[in-house]
């Protein structure tokens, strides 16, 4: 069932050369977003610096709608109870 409110991200597709390209880019990512992103970045690298922290979706792509978007992250080589515990308080941002 396709979801009315998705807004694809319009650089989405393969290359000539076969390799996923997206759109997303750390300058398309509005200022609203800018503290909750400092501060999921300054807490996993506290949870365990060697992990990784991937932000996808309509933030880094440039098509959110503040205050309603939301903000993906995705960890990586992050042990699956820390990567519990970082989601708990971050699930849901205030960016007004």
């Amino acid at each position: 069932m396709c979801d009315s409110s998705h807004v694809a991200d319009p650089l989405e597709g393969v290359s000539s050369a076969g390799l996923i390209v997206t759109g997303a880019d750390r300058a398309h990512v509005s200022p609203e977003y800018e503290p909750a992103l400092g501060a999921a970045c300054d807490r996993i690298a506290n949870i365990d610096a060697d992990a990784s922290l991937y932000l996808y979706g309509s933030v880094v792509t440039g098509t959110a709608a503040p205050p309603r978007s939301d903000i993906e992250l995705l960890t990586i080589d992050l042990d699956q109870q820390l990567a519990d515990e970082f989601g708990r308080p971050v699930g849901r941002w205030d960016t007004r």
